[in-house]
């Protein structure tokens, strides 16, 4: 592997089915295959995966270093694994069902090269995509939030600051705050339009959207680590989203109302966020699907935040 740079990391579990299409745009690079190697880490999946993986690995065109973990133990602990098998002098981390675009590698890497502390990718749902109500979706535009799904660091930063915190075990903020780990508050990450990836979106269903709001539950964990980022990452210090805020006031219009009915006028502000976000689909139903379900997922959501708040011992919500 001589002129070896860079080292892809990906985690996977239970995605056998999808694994083809990351193979095959990670061999539609740009860059050299002889510049990069690929780390994929099986986090004790219990489909066909395994077996998917290795007849992949055998058929690439670039060099693939396979691991699988005894027990699921979380994305986090198994980006750690693939760190430590990691050659390469750039590591680029994206998730198991992305699709990065031909020129993503090359894109980083040309930008850690001029140097930049870490590189965010922007990320895009795939061209063509159908948005419901209850679609997640993942846009990056910006170098905020640092996602997994497409940024870039130097390996030697990674293990400067020990990886991920393998306390992040349900969904999300492990890769918020790493990236605040490493570069602290003097440094900033460099955003980069040209290393694209396509994020699939999740189905338009409202059971799978209530199933994700519930996860968030390691957010609060982010400010725990970092409590200066409540100023840049938190609404009014307290608030995930604006949204919670404007729930949070309805529900206790709920209890103050039927006493003082002016206490209602504390559910407008829900009232409008919900009324705006159903008005960006086109279709009546879905448009009431957005203004009633959504709602639920709001709630939910918010439900997720207090339970973080309490388990990590921080206010966020």
């Amino acid at each position: 592997m001589t002129g070896l740079e860079l080292t892809v990391v990906v985690p996977t579990f239970e995605r056998s089915h999808g694994l083809a299409a990351l193979f095959e745009a990670l061999d539609s690079q740009t860059l050299d295959h002889d510049r990069f190697e690929v780390v994929i880490v099986d986090d004790a999946s219990t489909d066909e995966t395994d077996q998917v993986l290795r007849r992949l690995a055998g058929e690439a065109g670039f060099h693939v270093t396979v691991a699988r973990l005894n027990r699921n133990g979380g994305q986090a602990r198994a980006r750690n694994h693939g760190l430590d098998l990691a050659s390469g002098e750039i590591i680029a981390f994206t998730d198991d069902d992305c699709l990065p675009q031909p020129g993503w590698l090359a894109a980083g890497l040309a930008e850690m090269r001029d140097g930049a502390a870490v590189v965010v990718g922007e990320v895009q749902p795939p061209p063509g995509s159908r948005i419901g109500p209850f679609t997640r979706v993942l846009r990056v535009t910006a170098a905020s939030h640092f996602q997994t799904a497409n940024v870039f660091y130097r390996r030697e930063d990674l293990l400067r600051v020990g990886g991920f915190d393998v306390e992040f075990r349900a969904f999300g903020g492990e890769d918020t705050e790493l990236g605040y780990r490493v570069v602290g508050r003097d440094r900033s990450a460099t955003f980069s339009p040209l290393a694209l990836v396509y994020h699939p979106v999740r189905p338009d269903r409202l059971r799978v959207a209530l199933a994700l709001a519930a996860r968030w539950i390691d957010l609060p964990l982010v400010v725990k680590r970092h409590p200066w980022l409540r100023d840049r990452l938190a609404h009014r210090r307290i608030f995930w989203k604006p949204s919670h805020q404007h729930l949070l006031m309805s529900i206790l219009a709920l209890f103050i109302g039927p006493a003082w009915w002016p206490g209602f006028a504390l559910m407008v502000p829900f009232a409008i966020h919900r009324v705006r976000t159903a008005m960006g689909f086109e279709s009546t139903r879905d448009r009431a699907r957005s203004l009633l379900g959504g709602s639920l997922v709001d709630l939910v959501e918010l439900l997720a935040m207090v339970r973080g708040s309490i388990r990590h011992r921080t206010l966020l919500l």
